[in-house]
């Protein structure tokens, strides 16, 4: 009982410590609510809607509870809604005070003032406000109650559009590239159809409609401010962030798209000096961009060049002034130092630099001015200036028409947006990534690039416009392959290591700290645990040393390598600098350096790996994932588990760029944790905890209130039944609830006090914990709110027992290692034999289906450049590559042939015989020459063709007609030499390199 007892006691406490921070919770929010009535107030008529709204504040009220009874109280009328509009305005700096600047107090537009002249008159009625630029009527706006879907009134506005004259001292926004004596002629902007009697044009450009709401992404056809430019048919209404301000509606106005958009369809792209698939990049985010497309996504593998790619687009689209201003948008600084080296490297037209013609503004100018084109940022810099500066003026809606975003899927997987329920009871704030409202905030074209899109990069900018995959680039000779991983297996990743239960274990924290601790049962970690939860120093060890006998200290190739976390990443340093000792003889002490966030700046850090001789391996967790662009690392190394495909991949992309200089042909990837085998897709369901970050306790209080289960947030996909927010908050807390008490199970074995704290929940509650999950999942609602009514503090204070302390324990593990084996992995085949036999299983069955795998089989001479690539990039998405077949025929049979992979094909079907294929185009060449007598040109020819074939396996007519053969005149110059039979000759060439007679 005294155990009970002081149970209660300490439940009490932590339900006492929960009210104290609801009451400072509560003072908080009702002091951001009294600033928000205060607005309201500052016009009188207000006064007494305040005061209502400021009585549902009670003080047995959560603040929560309060705000959402609050809210719902408050339904502006349109009225009220202007003076909420009329300070919008003024922020975005127009004048504008719609009791006041009113046609019918005599207030008329003036030159040099901007301002939002209300209840203007129009041939349809009047205008809630028509915003004047000078003296030149420039945007109409049409103002609703709060509560409106804007999105469905913004025809009025379209409406008094074309109602619109020039009486009353206004003037009509014709082109301001017009000259005053066509201005008379100027009819204005056909309308898409006549809804005035006699009105056929659109009279002023732009059409605002609002309710005052700020925006809301989930809720965008009632929230934000609505916009439509009236001059081309095919622009359609959107939500905005905000309002233009006077100059940059002005700006736009001056903006004439058709002819941008006839520009760039006549502009070269020779000067620009890019590839072909990069060029195509290019054409295809023009074209977006010319359907009207606001967002638009562009997939191109790492080291493809997508920087140079986007550079040589805004180039032309600057050039073409189908843009004024663009954001670069980075979200490290790193990336962003290496894009502003891109533009000051990039050379254009006339051979000078991107800078030399545009004006750049760097990470550390916070405001570009008038001349600027471009704007390199980082995400958390533009966060700092539009959301934590009293001064967001500063940065308007229309700063930027255009934004680039770089690395686009990094770091925003688990963004999301709040239910309708939600957003009464939770800040906004908690759920929308600062990301998205840096992206939201802006009136601009945003363009994203990725080499590696997944679902969440897709929700935000659409399947991508143009992709360009790794494989086709490595078929293309732009990238590099890699060979199959090598797999280093060790005893301890076998078969796990084990603590007895009794058995004292060292816990060591990441911030420094140990301690001696008894184990009440036996606990197993597996090798997905190794050096996250327990600390493997042998394994490491063993590990490090097979890692010295394959690298090379001294020679020209980098490698990376990737740790658990930095504590892993400090002991790896020091372990494979011992063993490359061991191995080599002394090393340089910066041969092996650690390049992770913690360490001394590592910016420079990074400069050194990518510029200088050493270090030659450097160890990272996540710095060096994304983006890093050093072409000599030819070596990736894999000491931890990633869970994502999207992380992996941009792992091994800092492997694929192409280095001539030390002779880089493929890159080796050393699996020490089995990642290749294990690693599953991206899971594309969404979780249902969205935000792991809410506390327990609020999504309980939630649970209690009456109006979350009165908030209809939707229906039932499955069966129409409506879904409450109380629905949503009780998924999300049996979730938090099993996860907490699976929590502590797993640590009850090494803290005694999560043990304590479990047999006394049994004891309060009359429940095995073990089954209690499964007892609330069966739970009504109504009996799930009363019990948690009843239990909720002793839940709570199970969750203080197992939150884990400052810093990570992981417990170190004395057990001792050996390599068992150093062998290539082959995914989810065992064995080399298994990935062949699967190869052979693909010709066999893809033979009819693939016509270039046909061609191979029965004709090989028709075979073509584009019918190889075509056949290698379906072979790719199959993880059938030319160098993993080549190495499984190695390891399986025992022959290492470089025999093409077409030679492996033919092989493999027809049981042709593995000949290195530049034997095969030698010993073809010698047999033509046998069959009759050539010219001295024309066996020079033929040496030319032959050098050529061995390069690129298929050769056609279309082959000869690039790079130096053109200025030979191409293949029409080696069909005069050989007296109009060239493509005879190019036939019995083929025919003879898969002659397999003797």
């Amino acid at each position: 009982m005294q155990a009970v007892a002081e149970h209660q006691a300490g439940e009490r406490q932590v339900w006492e410590q929960l009210a104290q921070a609801e009451e400072a919770e509560r003072k908080r929010l009702q002091a951001e609510f009294d600033a928000r009535i205060a607005l309201l107030a500052s016009d009188s008529r207000m006064e007494g809607l305040a005061g209502t709204a400021l009585g549902f504040v009670a003080a047995n009220e959560s603040a929560a509870q309060a705000m959402a009874r609050a809210t719902r109280e408050i339904d502006l009328d349109e009225t009220e809604t202007r003076t909420l509009i009329d300070r919008q305005l003024r922020d975005a700096g127009w004048e504008a005070d719609s009791t006041e600047l009113r046609f019918g107090k005599g207030v008329r537009p003036e030159r040099d003032r901007c301002m939002a002249i209300a209840e203007w008159p129009t041939a349809s009625g009047p205008a809630d406000y028509v915003l004047f630029h000078g003296l030149r009527a420039i945007a109409v706006v049409e103002a609703k109650k709060f509560s409106t879907d804007v999105s469905a009134v913004i025809g009025q506005a379209e409406r008094y559009s074309l109602g619109f004259n020039s009486l009353h001292g206004g003037e009509f926004a014709r082109p301001l590239n017009w000259p005053e004596e066509q201005a008379a002629s100027f009819a204005g902007w056909p309308a898409q159809a006549s809804v005035v009697e006699g009105a056929t044009h659109y009279r002023v450009p732009f059409v605002y409609a609002s309710n005052g709401r700020g925006y809301h992404r989930q809720f965008e056809t009632r929230s934000g401010v609505w916009f439509r430019d009236l001059r081309r048919s095919s622009n359609h209404a959107g939500a905005l962030a905000g309002w233009h301000t006077p100059d940059g509606l002005l700006a736009l106005l001056g903006q004439d798209v058709d002819a941008a958009e006839r520009q760039l369809a006549a502009e070269p792209f020779g000067y620009l000096n890019l590839r072909d698939y990069q060029v195509r990049a290019v054409q295809a985010v023009e074209a977006a961009v010319a359907r009207g497309d606001r967002q638009a996504l562009v997939a191109m593998a790492t080291g493809t060049g997508k920087t140079r790619t986007v550079i040589g687009l805004i180039y032309r689209l600057l050039k073409a002034q189908r843009f004024r201003r663009v954001l670069f948008l980075v979200d490290r600084s790193s990336l962003g130092e290496q894009a502003q080296n891109a533009f000051k490297d990039a050379r254009l037209e006339q051979n000078r630099r991107f800078t030399e013609i545009y004006e750049l503004k760097e990470l550390a100018d916070i405001t570009p001015d008038a001349a600027t084109k471009v704007h390199v940022a980082t995400v958390q810099g533009m966060v700092r200036r539009l959301f934590g500066s009293d001064d967001t003026g500063s940065m308007p809606i229309d700063r930027y028409d255009c934004i680039i975003i770089d690395e686009a899927h990094r770091g925003y997987i688990l963004d999301r947006e709040m239910g309708e329920g939600e957003l009464q009871f939770r800040d906004e704030g908690d759920y929308i990534s600062a990301y998205r409202r840096v992206l939201d905030q802006f009136d601009a074209v945003k363009i994203a690039l990725t080499a590696t899109p997944a679902q969440h990069t897709t929700q935000i900018f659409g399947n991508p416009v143009y992709t360009y995959t790794y494989q086709e680039a490595v078929i293309d000779g732009w990238l590099v392959d890699h060979l199959p991983p090598i797999r280093m297996r060790t005893l301890l990743a076998a078969n796990g290591i084990h603590f007895d239960s009794g058995e004292t274990v060292t816990v060591l924290n990441t911030l420094g700290s140990s301690e001696e601790r008894v184990l009440p049962d036996e606990v197993d970690y597996e090798v997905d645990h190794f050096n996250r939860l327990v600390l493997t120093p042998d394994f490491n060890r063993v590990v490090c040393e097979e890692l010295a006998r394959q690298l090379d200290p001294f020679g020209e190739e980098k490698t990376l390598v990737f740790c658990a976390n930095d504590q892993h990443a400090d002991l790896v340093v020091r372990l494979l600098t011992d063993a490359l000792e061991r191995e080599h003889g002394p090393v340089h002490a910066k041969t092996v350096l650690k390049i992770t966030g913690r360490a001394d700046r590592p910016d420079e850090l990074i400069r050194l790996f990518k510029n200088e001789a050493l270090p030659k391996i450097a160890v990272t967790v996540d710095l060096l994932s994304t983006g890093i662009d050093v072409p000599r690392i030819a070596n990736i190394v894999f000491l931890r588990r990633v869970r994502s495909r999207i992380l992996y991949e941009q792992m091994l992309g800092r492997a694929t760029r192409l280095c001539p200089q030390i002779g880089k042909e493929y890159f080796r990837i050393f699996d020490a944790v089995d990642l290749y085998a294990a690693l599953d897709a991206v899971n594309t369901m969404r979780p249902v905890v969205q935000n792991a970050n809410i506390p327990l306790a609020q999504l309980i209080q939630e649970l209690q209130d009456p109006a979350a289960a009165a908030t209809v947030i939707g229906l039932h996909p499955r069966t129409q039944q409506q879904i409450t927010h109380a629905d949503q908050v009780r998924d999300q807390v049996l979730v938090r609830v099993r996860n907490l008490l699976n929590r502590a199970h797993r640590l009850a074995g090494q803290r005694p006090e999560v043990q304590q704290a479990l047999q006394q929940l049994q004891l309060l509650t009359g429940r095995d914990p073990r089954q209690l999950a499964a007892l609330l999942r069966a739970m009504p609602l109504d009996d799930l709110r009363a019990f948690l009514g009843q239990h909720g503090g002793a839940l709570l204070a199970l969750r203080t027992d197992t939150a884990p302390s400052a810093g990570v324990d992981m417990v170190l593990a004395p057990h001792q290692d050996q390599l068992l084996s150093v062998e290539h992995g082959w995914g989810s085949y065992q064995r080399p034999e298994d990935y062949l036999s699967a190869f052979h299983a693909f010709i066999r069955d893809n033979v009819n289906r693939i016509a270039a795998l046909d061609i191979v089989l029965t004709r090989p001479r028709e075979l073509t450049g584009e019918h190889l690539r075509t056949l290698l990039v379906e072979l790719a998405r199959h993880q059938f590559t030319e160098p993993a077949v080549r190495t499984a025929f190695a390891k399986a049979r025992h022959e290492d042939v470089a025999a093409t992979i077409v030679g492996y094909i033919r092989q493999s079907a027809l049981g042709s015989p593995l000949v290195p294929f530049a034997t095969r185009v030698d010993r073809a060449v010698e047999r033509l020459r046998a069959r009759q007598t050539w010219t001295a040109p024309q066996l020079r020819w033929l040496e030319r063709i032959a050098t050529t074939l061995k390069d690129k396996v298929a050769v056609d007519e279309a082959t000869f007609d690039h790079g130096a053969y053109a200025s030979y005149g191409g293949f029409k110059a080696i069909d005069q030499v050989f007296a109009g039979q060239g493509r005879a000759v190019l036939s019995a060439l083929e025919d003879e390199v898969w002659n397999d007679a003797a």
